[in-house]
């Protein structure tokens, strides 16, 4: 199965303000990795950008839909996201194979949201949102 809409680049950059659409792609049953790099454009004419500073979240969670069902919670709170460097703005998505092994192939929808802490107001802010593209697996192995 092909999915049209996905690409095979990986993700490196991703610009918050205004929400960024990406697109992740995932093989059905497989461990994967992707490092993201939360950073927002401070000059329009310049075209800069720096990190999103991630010391005052309290947890990131991004929700996979297949239409209006949740088929896949990641967050920070399930080991599904971990940060990496919280002044650089560097996370890592896991998708793990248990995870993955039974939902249908198909493109999936999500969004990915930074809570902060309660002492800093608890807003939450949507940062990334797009679809995961799930490929369909062929070997399957049993344990």
């Amino acid at each position: 199965m092909t999915c049209n809409t996905c690409t095979d680049t990986p993700v490196t950059k991703i610009t918050p303000l205004p929400v960024e659409q990406i697109e992740f792609t995932v093989q059905q049953g497989d461990d994967e990795e992707y490092l993201v790099h939360l950073v927002h454009q401070i000059d329009l004419q310049e075209n800069t950008y720096e990190p999103v500073d991630l010391k005052d979240i309290q947890r990131i969670d991004m929700h996979i839909r297949q239409g209006k069902e949740i088929v896949l919670e990641l967050s920070t709170e399930n080991a599904g996201i971990e940060i990496l460097d919280k002044t650089k703005g560097y996370i890592l998505i896991k998708f793990k194979s248990a995870d993955t092994q039974d939902l249908k192939p198909s493109t999936l929808m999500f969004d990915l949201q930074l809570k902060s802490n309660p002492d800093t107001g608890s807003k939450i802010r949507t940062v990334l949102k797009g679809k995961v593209c799930l490929l369909g697996d062929i070997t399957v192995v049993k344990s």
